[in-house]
């Protein structure tokens, strides 16, 4: 931000802390021992006044482990 020209600097900063949110919502599902197996944009969803961004549609979750099945959405198999 500032004066002129690009302003890419605070989409930067966004963008940076709506990764890290991700990463932190991700770990979470694991550390309690859940693999989410469809993750995609439209599972992550914005909440309340503050727009808090959680992680949903778990449908498809597994326990860590316990399958060794791969999980994942139609839309989303890697190539």
């Amino acid at each position: 931000g500032g004066g002129g020209g690009g302003g890419g600097g605070e989409s930067t900063l966004m963008l940076t802390a709506l990764a890290q949110r991700v990463l932190q919502l991700l770990a979470r599902v694991h550390e309690v021992g859940l693999v989410h197996c469809d993750i995609k944009p439209h599972h992550f969803m914005r909440f309340g006044g503050a727009g808090e961004l959680k992680l949903v549609d778990f449908g498809g979750a597994v326990k860590d482990g316990s399958s060794l099945t791969p999980c994942h959405s139609r839309r989303y198999v890697a190539p």
